[in-house]
C-alpha cells in the first residue's frame, strides 16, 4: 500500500508541474506607442536635374535605377533643413546640372532632400593671361641650324632608309685605325 501512496503522490506532483509549466498566458513585448513615427532609412542618388520648380521647393530628377538598370524620374522636395554643396540655394541649380541628392521618404511617399551636392565639372580650365605671356618662344629650324638657313634647298626630306648626299658631304670622317 505505501508504494502505491508513493505512485500516487508522484503522479500528483507531475500533474502540478505539467500545468504550472503548460498552463501559463503567453506574454509578448511590445514597444510603446509614440506620436512620432519611425525614422526613415536615408537614401541616396546620383541624377541629372530636368527640372526645377522654386515656388514648390521642388526638382524633377533622372537617374539610373541599378537594379532594374533602367532610367527613372523621381521628384524631390528641398526643405529649410535641406544643406547644398557647391551652391547655395536651390535658385542657383540649373537644368541638366548633375547632382548628388542624400533624401528620406516619409510615410507620405514625398522625398526630402536633406542634402543636395551639385558637381563641379572638371573641364579644361583657362591659363591665367601672365602665364601665356610668359612662355618661352619656340626656335624655328632656321634659327637652330644656320647653314639651312643659308642655303634652304641643301636640305631635302628624303623617304625613311634613304640617306641625304647633302648631310654625307658634310658628314665627318671617322678615324680608321
Amino acid at each position: 500500500m505505501k508504494i502505491k501512496r508513493v505512485y500516487f503522490l508522484v503522479f500528483i506532483l507531475l500533474s502540478l508541474t505539467a500545468s504550472l509549466a503548460f498552463g501559463q498566458e503567453q506574454t509578448t513585448l511590445t514597444a510603446p506607442e509614440s506620436s512620432t513615427p519611425p525614422a526613415a532609412e536615408p537614401q541616396w542618388v546620383w541624377a541629372e536635374v530636368l527640372s526645377l520648380d522654386p515656388a514648390d521647393n521642388q526638382m524633377n530628377v533622372k537617374y539610373l535605377d541599378y537594379e532594374a538598370d533602367t532610367e527613372k524620374e523621381m521628384a524631390v522636395n528641398v526643405s529649410d533643413d535641406t544643406t547644398y554643396e557647391n551652391v547655395k540655394s536651390l535658385s542657383e541649380i540649373k537644368p541638366q546640372d548633375t547632382v548628388s541628392i542624400d533624401y528620406i521618404t516619409t510615410a507620405q511617399g514625398k522625398n526630402i532632400a536633406k542634402n543636395i551636392n551639385v558637381e563641379k565639372s572638371e573641364g579644361i580650365q583657362p591659363l591665367p593671361s601672365e602665364t601665356i605671356k610668359s612662355a618661352p618662344e619656340v626656335q624655328t629650324e632656321t634659327a637652330a641650324n644656320p647653314e639651312t638657313a643659308a642655303n634652304p634647298a641643301s636640305k631635302e626630306v628624303k623617304p625613311q632608309g634613304e640617306s641625304n648626299p647633302a648631310e654625307e658631304q658634310n658628314a665627318v670622317p671617322e678615324k680608321q685605325e
